[in-house]
C-alpha cells in the first residue's frame, strides 16, 4: 500500500488527476492504520493501556505519512504538506471509526470517535465532490470559459509564475452592467510570462 502511494500515477494530467491522486492518500492510509492496529493488538504484542494503543498507532501512521513525502524527493515527484494532511485524515478516520465501537472504552469517548471518523470521511470526500462539481459547471456554462463572479468557476484558472490573481470588485467604470461587477485581478511580479493560465480548455471549439 505505501509503494503504491510512493510510486502509483494516474494516467492523466487534468486537474481530475491530481486532485484524484492526493485524495487517494486518504484511503490509502486509512488501510495502512489497520493494519498498523492489527499490528499492536497481536497476542504476542506487548500489551498497551487504551490511551497508549490509540496514540502510538496514529502517530506510527502521520511517519510513515511523512517518511512518503520524504521519498517521494527522490523519485521524481514533489513532497506536499497536502499530502501528509491526507494521510492524517486517512489514519483519523481509522482510529475514529475504531474507537467508536472499542467496548473498552465509555459512551462518551465512542461518540467522540464517532464524530471524528465522520469528519474525518467528509474532509476527504469535499475536494472530489468540488473537483467534480467544477467540471460540471464548465461544461455546463460553456463556450463560456471563466464565470468570476462565482469562485467555483475559476477552478480552471491559475496564477502564471509571474503573478498572484485574486478576485476583485471592477471598478465601475469597467463594468458593462451593474450585475457585472467582479473581475480577477492580476499583479505581475514579473515583466515575461503569463499571468493567467486556462488549464484544460476544452478541445472542441466548434460548437
Amino acid at each position: 500500500m505505501l509503494a503504491v502511494v510512493l510510486f502509483g500515477r494516474l494516467p492523466g494530467q487534468g486537474r481530475w488527476a491530481s486532485d484524484l491522486s492526493n485524495a487517494a492518500h486518504g484511503p490509502a492510509f486509512a488501510l495502512v492504520t489497520l493494519v498498523v492496529f492489527a499490528l499492536l493488538r497481536r497476542p504476542s504484542a506487548q500489551k498497551l493501556s487504551i490511551f497508549g494503543e490509540y496514540s502510538i498507532a496514529i502517530l506510527l501512521s502521520i511517519l510513515l505519512g511523512a517518511l512518503i513525502e520524504v521519498l517521494q524527493h527522490f523519485t521524481g515527484r514533489d513532497a506536499a504538506l497536502i499530502d501528509l494532511w491526507t494521510d492524517t485524515i486517512g489514519t483519523m478516520a481509522v482510529a475514529g471509526g475504531l474507537l467508536a465501537f472499542d467496548r473498552r472504552v465509555q459512551a462518551t469517548g465512542r461518540r467522540a470517535g464517532f464524530f471524528v471518523s465522520f469528519a474525518a470521511c467528509i474532509l476527504m470526500l469535499a475536494p472530489l465532490l468540488v473537483t467534480a462539481a467544477a467540471y460540471v459547471k464548465r461544461q455546463r456554462d460553456f463556450p463560456t470559459l471563466v464565470e468570476f463572479r462565482l469562485p467555483l468557476a475559476t477552478s480552471f484558472i491559475r496564477a502564471g509564475v509571474s503573478a498572484t490573481v485574486e478576485r476583485s470588485e471592477l471598478p465601475r467604470e469597467l463594468r458593462s452592467a451593474e450585475r457585472e461587477s467582479i473581475g480577477v485581478r492580476a499583479h505581475l511580479t514579473e515583466k515575461t510570462g503569463w499571468a493567467l493560465v486556462l488549464s484544460e480548455p476544452v478541445a472542441d471549439w466548434r460548437g
